[in-house]
């Protein structure tokens, strides 16, 4: 993770909330399960998650059908 890059308190939000759901429910949340939990529409749950995975905070995980879940790249390291 790269972490000289400064999120918006917008994205930080999101990683929070995702780092959050992945501890409570023991696996990456889906995009629907971002954008529920954040109160943000599923494309801006998207544009979130496209920019935090550019900046290396989230890795993508293999979907399965057609659901994507997003992993916090935070958790695989230890935590900070």
């Amino acid at each position: 993770m790269n972490n000289k890059i400064l999120l918006t308190p917008k994205q930080k939000r999101v990683l929070d909330g995702i780092v959050h759901l992945t501890s409570k429910e023991g696996h990456a949340p889906t995009l629907s399960e971002i954008a529920d939990w954040g109160e943000i529409s599923l494309t801006m749950a998207a544009k979130y998650c496209r920019v935090l995975e550019e900046h290396g905070f989230l890795i993508p995980i293999k979907p399965k059908g057609h659901v994507r879940r997003m992993f916090p790249a935070l958790l695989l390291e230890g935590g900070e």
